[in-house]
């Protein structure tokens, strides 16, 4: 418990938010630190609890830690829908 990883956000709605390690294939619920983030932001989280016998993994949000956050999309020229995220690019 307490281990930092690096994750992308897979999923967001009024029954929690999901994150996705990038090193490990493991997917839990983040339980604390949701605000702010959305389907598609790197961020890093601690690990908090797991439940074998359920299958549940709890993880909170390491603040300040949103890699690609609300406030960068759109200075960094982002648009997305909700499974993939496209950077225009002008030619």
């Amino acid at each position: 418990m307490g281990e930092l990883f690096d994750g992308i956000v897979t999923g967001a709605s009024p029954k929690g938010t999901f994150v996705r390690l990038l090193k490990f294939p493991a997917e839990g619920r983040v339980v604390r630190g949701t605000q702010g983030i959305d389907v598609g932001d790197k961020v890093q989280v601690r690990l908090l609890s797991v439940d074998v016998d359920q299958g549940f993994i709890n993880f909170e949000r390491k603040q300040g830690c949103a890699m690609v956050g609300q406030a960068e999309r759109g200075r960094l020229g982002y648009s997305r829908s909700p499974t993939l995220r496209i950077k225009y690019v002008s030619v």
